[in-house]
């Protein structure tokens, strides 16, 4: 499911550092306009759960020949913490 801006901006509602991330999903998508915004359900290594923005699509990263599907996932401090691969 494609998520338009405004759907976007809701789920980012709840970031600390959403104008950050704005950013960096505007600059994912002008290098790599394959990777598409969802949401999706993280299961953390403590079993806590929670709803987060997740971009998923093919990077060209070549590995034996093929280039593999990739699924991201923002954390709700992300510009802090690193995207959950």
């Amino acid at each position: 499911m494609d998520l338009t801006p405004e759907q976007i901006q809701r789920i980012l509602s709840k970031y600390k550092f959403r104008d950050v991330a704005v950013e960096e999903l505007e600059k994912i998508y002008r290098i790599y306009p394959g990777m598409k915004p969802s949401t999706g359900t993280y299961t953390f290594s403590d079993s806590t759960q929670k709803d987060l923005l997740k971009l998923t699509g093919t990077l060209p990263v070549q590995y034996e020949g093929m280039a593999d599907p990739n699924s991201s996932h923002l954390p709700p401090n992300f510009d802090r913490k690193s995207c959950i691969i």
